[in-house]
């Protein structure tokens, strides 16, 4: 048997853009896919995600290695820093920022 549903949401487009509710909707047919192909799995391990966006989330945007001298101390290292680029934006809370 052939089935075929269109699901639809609506949401504040002020607080979400389109990308994210595209992720929420893949998500909850990942879900609905892996009910109907395992009924007897519980929930928590059902998927969420497609395999390009496992990959994507866990290997592509953790890919954040840099080399760093280890003879130099997280506090000197942000001193440098802090010469480097004095009045660039070193934090962000909500809509505050603080410079170096």
């Amino acid at each position: 048997r052939v089935s075929t549903q269109s699901t639809g949401i609506q949401y504040d487009t002020k607080k979400f853009d389109e990308r994210a509710i595209e992720g929420i909707l893949n998500g909850l047919e990942m879900l609905k896919e892996g009910f109907l192909e395992c009924p007897e799995k519980n929930y928590q391990f059902q998927p969420l995600l497609t395999e390009e966006e496992r990959r994507e989330q866990l290997e592509t945007w953790n890919d954040t290695w840099h080399d760093f001298d280890l003879n130099q101390t997280v506090h000197a290292m942000f001193e440098e820093q802090v010469r480097k680029t004095p009045n660039a934006i070193a934090l962000v809370f909500e809509e505050e920022t603080m410079t170096y």
